[in-house]
Formats: structure tokens, C-alpha cells, sequence
């Protein structure tokens, strides 16, 4: 299955010739395949909502991401081969482009700091055995090695799960010495921790 989600592309045959060279070696072979498409204003708590189906209580998750300011044919050419081999139906690759309002706002301006990359790779590997954790989670490092060449020392830090003080300063690049300095401010004890830490400094 092919998600193509997004603006810009108004005829159907446009979106077609977009998901035929995704889906198939041969250009323009999409006889046999189905559409489906649709355009309407969603409330705010409900696109919130889209994907809590696809991460049901009890599901066992571990997520790896990173930054890019392109699309590799290298880092394509990976996630296809991995995605050939997933230990689970549940996991899924996700390459979000991001681009237009995002972009249009200082680096400066906002915590976040890497408004001028483009794509978020993102791994988001699910599995319900516990027995089956050790080799989901292995997978998914693999995979994410495999990309690291490609992607800057950068991440979304909605993205990150526990994994080190390193990757959480990542995810705020030049901005993290003001936010440090606001934090110890605001809260010099650290008392809201339970996160992607940003330290006060002292």
C-alpha cells in the first residue's frame, strides 16, 4: 500500500504517474491498481485522533528518527530492504516532507531549530509477541545505521524516545544554550524532567 497525502497535485493522473514510479519499475504500470482520495476540513482533535487505530493499548513500540535536508537514493534504497524483511506487519516507514509555513519561520524564532531540513525519516516498528522485543528493536537500529550517513545530527524532539542527553540537545541544535538559560529561569531545580531534558545551566 501507497499513501500519497498532501496539496498541490489536483489531477488525479498526476498522483497516479507519482504513485506508479513508487510502485512499479515500469513507468505509467498502474493498470489493476485503485485510488482512493478524498479532501475535507478535519477538527483539530481529530486529525490528532487519525492514527490512535494504528497504535492500539498493548501494541509494543520503539521509534528511531532523524533529519535530512534530501531525500538519498541510498536511504530509499535501505528502508525498501529492510521493509522487505520486517519482523512485523505493524511497523511502518514514514518520510514526512516538510516544507511551506514550517520553513518560512527564523530558526531563531521558535525552540525549534531545524526548520531548513526538509524530511523527517522516521521508524515506527510495532510488534504484540514481548517475546519478539530483542529482534524488532534490532531491526530497527539496523535500519537506522543504515540511514545515519544520510541524515543531519539533528531530530523532532516529539520523535525521540530515551536515548541519551546527546539526541535530546540534537533536537534543539543552536537553540538549546538560550533554552538552557530560560530553563534555569524558570525552573533551576529541573523539576520538569520527565522529557527530552533540557538542563539549566548554572
Amino acid at each position: 500500500m501507497a499513501l500519497f497525502g498532501g496539496s498541490g497535485y489536483t489531477r488525479s493522473e498526476t498522483r497516479l504517474g507519482l504513485l506508479a514510479r513508487f510502485l512499479d519499475p515500469e513507468p505509467g504500470n498502474v493498470e489493476g491498481r485503485q485510488e482512493q482520495e478524498g479532501q475535507a476540513p478535519l477538527p483539530y482533535v481529530a486529525m490528532q485522533q487519525m492514527f490512535d487505530p494504528a497504535f492500539p493499548p498493548g501494541r509494543l513500540n520503539y521509534w528511531k528518527s532523524g533529519l535530512a535536508n534530501r531525500l538519498t537514493d541510498e536511504a530509499i534504497e535501505a528502508a525498501v530492504e529492510y521493509a522487505m524483511r520486517a519482523p512485523s506487519p505493524h511497523t511502518a516507514l514514514l518520510f514526512a516532507e516538510l516544507h511551506g509555513a514550517y520553513s518560512r519561520v527564523s530558526k531563531t524564532e521558535t525552540a525549534y531549530f531545524h526548520r531548513d531540513l526538509q524530511y523527517d525519516l522516521i521508524i515506527l516498528s510495532g510488534w504484540t509477541d514481548p517475546a519478539d522485543t530483542q529482534c524488532n528493536i534490532d531491526w530497527t537500529r539496523e535500519l537506522f545505521a543504515a540511514w545515519e550517513p544520510h541524515l543531519a545530527r539533528a531530530a523532532y524532539v516529539n520523535d525521540l524516545g530515551d536515548e541519551g542527553e546527546d539526541r535530546a540537545r540534537s533536537a534543539y541544535g543552536g537553540n538549546y544554550p538560550r533554552l538552557a538559560a530560560l530553563k534555569a529561569k524558570y525552573d533551576p531545580t529541573n523539576l520538569f524532567r520527565l522529557n527530552q531534558n533540557i538542563e539549566p545551566t548554572a
